[in-house]
C-alpha cells in the first residue's frame, strides 16, 4: 500500500518527467540546486538513482538525497525513503544514513537555509546561531530516519 501510495504521489506531485528518462542537462541542474538545498531538487536525484535514470541506480545515494530531502520538509521524499528502505539490508541503510550525514556535514547548504534563516531570524539568532541549531535539530533526524 505505501509503494502504490508514493506512485501516486510521485505522479501527483511529479518530476516534470513523468514517462521520460531525465535529461543529464537535467541532472546537472537538480545537483546544482541541491546542493543549494533545494529539496525537490533532492527529491527528484533521489528518484534518479533509485531506477537508474541516467544515472548508475545506487540505492545507497538515492536514499541519502532522499533523507536530506525529507529533513528539508519533502514529505514525497519521507514516504519515498520508507518505500525503498524495505529493498534494503540494515547494513545498507545505516550506510546511507551515514552518506547523508556525510553529505550534510561537507556542505552545510544541502539543507534548505532559506527555511531555517526565515524561521529563525524571527528570533533574532545569527547565521552562526543558526548553524548551530541545524546541527542540533536536523542532523540528528538525519541520523534517526
Amino acid at each position: 500500500m505505501k509503494a502504490f501510495l508514493s506512485i501516486i504521489l510521485l505522479f501527483a506531485f511529479g518530476l516534470g518527467v513523468w514517462g521520460n528518462t531525465p535529461t543529464p542537462e537535467q541532472i546537472a541542474e537538480w545537483k546544482d540546486a541541491a546542493a543549494n538545498g533545494d529539496p525537490a531538487a533532492q527529491f527528484n536525484l533521489g528518484f534518479v538513482y533509485t531506477n537508474g535514470h541516467s544515472v548508475l541506480e545506487d540505492y545507497a545515494i538515492a536514499y541519502a538525497w532522499w533523507n536530506i530531502a525529507s529533513a528539508n520538509g519533502e514529505a514525497t521524499a519521507k514516504l519515498s525513503k520508507a518505500d525503498l528502505a524495505e529493498k534494503m539490508t540494515k547494513e545498507q541503510i545505516a550506510e546511507a544514513q551515514k552518506l547523508s550525514r556525510e553529505m550534510v556535514e561537507a556542505n552545510p547548504k544541502l539543507l534548505d537555509s532559506i527555511y531555517v534563516i526565515e524561521t529563525e531570524t524571527e528570533e533574532g539568532l545569527s547565521l552562526g546561531e543558526i548553524w548551530e541549531h541545524i546541527k542540533k535539530k536536523l542532523l540528528p533526524l538525519l541520523q534517526a530516519s
